[in-house]
């Protein structure tokens, strides 16, 4: 979306969001009431005619357009018919909200299909057995539409609808309103039943016809494309959001069709765990090049830049310590002195502050520039690496460093949880941080949801409550480590008399 209408008034009145959901029938309505309200010469309505209309001075009638100009420029847009066609693009695209999950449609084929399939709503493995439990039931379901074949993967009824409707190749419909393509790549029911193959599926579309951009978008501002169903992952972890049973060979035959590598849900799903077999894939077809790509047409400055997506992940990367990823985005090229928009913070000073030496000295010997830090920043260093010579010799020097790290207490607690960096967790607490501080989640919920079972024990000797519950989702430490499939912590939990 633009940033700025290019007036000279912008600075006595801003630039305003779109509301969430925008809709043109009430940016009409906005542009009628404006309208009616400048005819009667109101001091409001007159104050915005001058601020974002461009040639206000100059004009001796004011007329229905004029008043849709300035509410287009008032939100950021140069003109009328850009909002017009941006709200469009957000109305066609995006996923209703009750099609985010049907698992208790009317229609079993709907039901089946909604199971089976990745929607980054409610995903967990449990769905999934449900959804080959439907199948086994009732094997029509994968004939009753192509949405239903695509899902599971039969080529044979895929090729014959086809034959028989060649339009079905890119025509929306199923229980999420996607195209057949975004079902064979969403779907997670792994049919291995003779026939079955959702990587033939996806190419026999792809020869057909089908766009390999295809998407949606979620929640009305994020992109999920064909691409990033292929390569699954996310916030709910590699067991609830998998990647795709032929994710390297369905990504592969995506791209080669036409697929923009600068994927940025790819690159935010899969930026969790560390990995660079995807990365590599992408770079080969031009991942951090400038696109054309026709999302970027469609939604403009909504998606983040290629150049931008690499430099997010080069601060994740330092800041979790992910040593194979950071090196190979410095060897493309990402900027090592450079902060992204996201984290706010330069690489260096991010792995440094987390505790992770070894990235801190690869950036450094590959061009970074060592920065000084803050006292704040070095004890914060000094704690995350258990440097408790260190973290003295500072607080002699000043005894207020604890105070002064305010919200950052909480984060670096977390952080050295889920890192397991247990001897961090052992000083911090000698130093008075409270092990059941809570933000959206308490440090302890993350050591149980990644498995780390010594730390789990350690932080509930040392007092941490494993039955304080999350902010969002009310969880407790069982129900974080149960979520992750996290056996052993969830039997240790569970011998403690802990609950969900």
């Amino acid at each position: 979306m633009p940033k700025s209408s290019g007036n000279k008034s912008d600075q006595s009145q801003p630039i305003q969001s779109l509301p969430e959901k925008p809709s043109l029938e009430n940016l009409r309505k906005q542009a009628k009431t404006l309208f009616k309200a400048a005819r009667l010469d109101d001091e409001a309505a007159l104050v915005q005619l001058r601020a974002f209309h461009p040639a206000w001075e100059s004009r001796s009638e004011f007329s229905l357009s004029d008043a849709q100009l300035v509410i287009a420029r008032r939100y950021g847009f140069p003109s009328w018919s850009k909002l017009k066609q941006h709200v469009e693009v957000l109305e066609f695209w995006s996923l209703p909200d009750e099609l985010k999950a049907v698992d208790d449609s009317s229609s079993p084929v709907d039901r089946f299909i909604s199971l089976a399939c990745l929607n980054y709503t409610n995903d967990d493995a449990a769905r999934r057995v449900r959804a080959r439990e439907l199948l086994v039931a009732n094997p029509a379901l994968a004939q009753e539409n192509i949405y239903a074949a695509a899902t599971v993967g039969d080529a044979a009824v895929v090729d014959e609808m086809l034959r028989r409707d060649p339009s079905l190749v890119n025509r929306r419909g199923g229980p999420y309103n996607w195209a057949p393509l975004l079902y064979a790549t969403y779907s997670r029911l792994n049919s291995e039943a003779t026939g079955h193959s959702t990587l033939e599926v996806v190419k026999l579309l792809l020869k057909h016809g089908a766009d390999p951009n295809a998407g949606f978008l979620w929640d009305r501002n994020y992109l999920f494309t064909a691409l990033t169903g292929a390569f699954g992952e996310g916030e709910m972890g590699q067991i609830n959001q998998p990647e795709h049973q032929y994710c390297y060979d369905v990504a592969r035959s995506l791209l080669e069709a036409g697929a923009d590598p600068n994927d940025g849900q790819t690159l935010y799903n899969r930026m969790f765990t560390g990995g660079v077999r995807h990365l590599k894939l992408l770079f080969e077809f031009g991942l951090g090049k400038k696109s054309n790509g026709v999302w970027f047409k469609r939604l403009g400055d909504q998606l983040v830049s290629p150049t931008e997506m690499l430099q997010q992940l080069l601060g994740w990367s330092a800041k979790y310590n992910h040593i194979e990823r950071l090196k190979l985005l410095v060897e493309q090229g990402v900027d090592v002195n450079r902060a992204d928009s996201r984290l706010k913070q330069l690489p260096y000073e991010l792995a440094l502050v987390n505790g992770n030496r070894e990235s801190a000295d690869y950036l450094l010997n590959h061009g970074a520039t060592k920065t000084s830090l803050s006292e704040v920043k070095q004890f914060a260093v000094a704690c995350m690496s258990a440097d408790e010579s260190q973290v003295r010799t500072l607080l002699a020097k000043d005894p207020t460093l604890i105070r002064q790290l305010g919200f950052q207490r909480i984060e670096l607690l977390s952080r050295a949880a889920e890192a397991d960096k247990r001897d961090a967790i052992r000083l911090m607490h000698s130093l008075g941080f409270d092990l059941n501080e809570r933000r959206r989640t308490t440090p302890i919920q993350l050591a149980a949801a990644s498995g780390h079972l010594e730390m789990v024990k350690l932080m509930i000797e040392l007092g941490a409550d494993p039955m304080i519950r999350d902010a969002e989702f009310k969880g407790t430490d069982l129900g974080w480590a149960n979520y992750s499939r996290k056996t052993e912590v969830c039997e240790f939990l569970i011998s403690l008399g802990c609950t969900y």
